[in-house]
């Protein structure tokens, strides 16, 4: 099966590129990279023919998945014009906080903006990608599945919101 391959060789690969899903869903595929690999994973939209990354949104929820994903993609951050990282109103006091990440991020010279956001009355993952939209990002960076596997498949979450919906790639980490 691919989604063995994928889990299996992915171990000994830097990144793991996986196109968006024609259903918007989670694939067994999407699923053993990113629970099996140990690696991140850069979800790009299926209509994407171009990949220059000027502006990287982080979405900090100071979760052990968003500080992988924010370590693995320095790189990228280096070469991003802009970096911001942006939190939801509701985890802004959850710490490391998003100033303590901009003072990570200034000691690997990348230059970075803190925003907070409220959610009003749409779902955090929303509200954050119309955020990410508004800083016109050309990369998001976050967490894969920071809530137990259980919790996101009866409640939905982060993860699950950004395969249906997103229209920008996604470098992600578990």
């Amino acid at each position: 099966m691919r989604s063995e391959i994928i889990a299996e060789q992915g171990k000994v690969a830097d990144l793991i590129i996986i196109p968006q899903s024609k259903s918007g869903k989670s694939t067994s595929t999407f699923e053993a990279s990113v629970m099996r690999s140990g690696k991140p994973i850069l979800l790009v939209p299926r209509q994407m023919t171009h990949f220059d990354i000027k502006t990287v949104v982080i979405g900090w929820n100071a979760s052990t998945e968003v500080s992988r994903a924010l370590t693995y993609s320095l790189p990228l951050l280096k070469q991003a014009k802009k970096v911001v990282i942006c939190t939801s109103a509701s985890s802004a006091d959850k710490m490391p906080n998003g100033h303590e990440v901009v003072k990570y991020l200034a000691q690997h010279d990348i230059k970075s903006e803190f925003v907070t956001f409220n959610n009003g009355r749409q779902s955090t993952a929303k509200a954050f990608m119309s955020v990410a939209q508004m800083h016109n990002a050309d990369l998001v960076v976050m967490g894969a599945f920071t809530h137990r596997r259980i919790h996101e498949q009866i409640f939905g979450g982060m993860t699950n919101y950004m395969l249906a919906n997103t229209t920008l790639p996604i470098l992600m980490a578990r």
